[in-house]
């Protein structure tokens, strides 16, 4: 695997090399074809945590000798739009070319938060068959067995040529249950 890297808690995160599926004429876009690309991301844990969600460690996790603990490989597909007549050697060249390239990802409990600004705008445009309600249902987190997690949780991949590092903007409850809570604090002041 290449493009490695650990974040404070001691997870080693490594994401292998981009792979190009297939290029296909972009089904939105009649001036343009898209390549759909992969990459497996594997995510190794220590065997114990330094830190806390609340406590920091005064040491960095590389400075115990921790084993490694189990480890989670997930394969994230996403599409770019390249020129007509793009071939997958042509994809696969371009790759080559961006050493740090990788697929991330960003989470949020907000469906808004995950959304591209053409994706909001597509949105807020009647004359485009993209909705709300059709963002939510596409972007939904859901189980091995198809059902939606709760609290609500929503997921897109981009692409980044310079490797930039996930967004996940979860929050432990849902905007919902946050503005409920509120409303019944507020009512029994």
């Amino acid at each position: 695997m290449s493009n490695e890297n650990t974040n404070n808690s001691g997870i080693k995160v490594e994401f292998g090399k981009i792979t190009v599926d297939h290029v296909e004429p972009n089904p939105y876009k009649d001036a343009m074809d898209q390549a759909q690309i992969r990459q497996t991301v594997t995510k190794t844990y220590p065997s114990g945590r330094v830190s806390s969600s609340k406590s920091d460690s005064l040491f960095d996790a590389d400075d115990f000798d921790l084993e490694e603990g189990a480890s989670y490989t997930s394969t994230r597909v996403t599409w770019l739009n390249v020129p007509k007549g793009t071939t997958v050697a042509d994809v696969k060249a371009k790759l080559r070319a961006l050493p740090d390239a990788r697929i991330r990802k960003e989470l949020a409990n907000d469906v808004m938060l995950v959304l591209t600004e053409e994706q909001e705008n597509a949105i807020k445009n009647d004359e485009i068959n993209f909705t709300f309600e059709k963002a939510q249902e596409k972007l939904r987190i859901c189980d091995k067995d198809g059902v939606a997690i709760e609290p609500a949780q929503y997921s897109q991949n981009f692409f980044s040529a310079k490797g930039e590092v996930d967004g996940d903007y979860r929050t432990m409850v849902s905007e919902k249950e946050a503005v409920q809570s509120i409303a019944n604090d507020a009512l029994e002041a």
